[in-house]
Protein backbone atom coordinates (compact mmCIF):
# COMPACT_ATOMS: atom_id res chain seq x y z
CA UNK A 1 0.00 0.00 0.00
CA UNK A 2 2.76 2.56 0.72
CA UNK A 3 4.40 2.22 -2.22
CA UNK A 4 1.40 2.57 -4.03
CA UNK A 5 0.28 5.22 -2.31
CA UNK A 6 3.90 6.95 -2.83
CA UNK A 7 3.48 6.45 -6.34
CA UNK A 8 0.37 8.66 -6.44
CA UNK A 9 2.01 11.49 -4.52
CA UNK A 10 4.60 11.29 -6.89
CA UNK A 11 2.83 11.26 -10.03
CA UNK A 12 0.55 14.07 -8.90
CA UNK A 13 3.78 15.96 -7.85
CA UNK A 14 5.26 15.90 -11.16
CA UNK A 15 2.20 16.91 -13.05
CA UNK A 16 1.16 19.85 -10.50
CA UNK A 17 4.29 20.81 -9.38
CA UNK A 18 2.96 20.51 -5.76
CA UNK A 19 1.61 17.64 -3.36
CA UNK A 20 -1.77 16.03 -3.81
CA UNK A 21 -4.26 16.98 -0.82
CA UNK A 22 -5.03 12.89 -0.87
CA UNK A 23 -6.29 10.35 1.81
CA UNK A 24 -7.81 6.69 1.67
CA UNK A 25 -10.12 4.69 3.43
CA UNK A 26 -9.14 2.54 6.19
CA UNK A 27 -11.63 -0.01 7.23
CA UNK A 28 -11.87 -0.61 11.10
CA UNK A 29 -13.59 -3.80 11.20
CA UNK A 30 -12.06 -4.45 14.49
CA UNK A 31 -14.65 -1.52 16.08
CA UNK A 32 -18.63 -2.53 16.54
CA UNK A 33 -20.15 -2.26 13.38
CA UNK A 34 -17.11 -1.45 11.64
CA UNK A 35 -16.29 2.41 10.89
CA UNK A 36 -13.94 4.35 8.22
CA UNK A 37 -10.60 6.38 9.19
CA UNK A 38 -8.97 8.75 6.71
CA UNK A 39 -4.91 7.56 6.34
CA UNK A 40 -3.62 11.38 4.81
CA UNK A 41 -1.22 9.81 1.91
CA UNK A 42 0.31 13.33 1.71
CA UNK A 43 3.39 13.77 4.46
CA UNK A 44 5.88 16.09 5.05
CA UNK A 45 7.90 13.06 4.18
CA UNK A 46 6.32 12.08 0.76
CA UNK A 47 6.66 16.02 -0.03
CA UNK A 48 10.24 15.77 0.52
CA UNK A 49 10.50 12.21 -1.30
CA UNK A 50 9.05 13.85 -4.76
CA UNK A 51 11.30 16.92 -4.52
CA UNK A 52 14.23 13.91 -4.12
CA UNK A 53 13.07 12.14 -7.15
CA UNK A 54 11.93 15.13 -9.29
CA UNK A 55 15.54 16.92 -8.18
CA UNK A 56 18.98 16.13 -8.93
CA UNK A 57 19.60 14.16 -5.50
CA UNK A 58 21.38 11.15 -5.90
CA UNK A 59 19.90 7.39 -6.01
CA UNK A 60 20.68 6.50 -2.67
CA UNK A 61 19.57 9.84 -0.96
CA UNK A 62 15.95 8.93 -3.68
CA UNK A 63 15.68 5.28 -1.88
CA UNK A 64 16.28 6.86 1.72
CA UNK A 65 14.09 9.18 1.19
CA UNK A 66 11.41 6.84 -0.23
CA UNK A 67 11.76 4.20 2.47
CA UNK A 68 11.24 7.31 5.38
CA UNK A 69 7.84 8.04 3.41
CA UNK A 70 6.47 4.89 3.49
CA UNK A 71 7.14 4.30 6.52
CA UNK A 72 5.33 6.97 7.87
CA UNK A 73 2.98 5.97 5.61
CA UNK A 74 2.26 2.53 7.26
CA UNK A 75 2.87 4.06 10.35
CA UNK A 76 0.13 6.88 9.87
CA UNK A 77 -2.16 3.98 8.60
CA UNK A 78 -1.66 1.88 11.79
CA UNK A 79 -2.52 4.63 13.87
CA UNK A 80 -6.14 5.33 12.22
CA UNK A 81 -6.72 1.54 11.73
CA UNK A 82 -6.51 1.28 15.58
CA UNK A 83 -7.56 4.94 16.06
CA UNK A 84 -3.92 5.67 18.07
CA UNK A 85 -2.16 7.76 15.49
CA UNK A 86 -1.92 11.20 14.74
CA UNK A 87 -3.20 11.67 10.61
Amino acid sequence: DAASQMAMQLGYFKVHGKPGATYEACAMKNFWHGRTETIRSCTIESTEMCQAFLGNESDDVKREKLLKAAATHVKVAKGAQTQSGTH
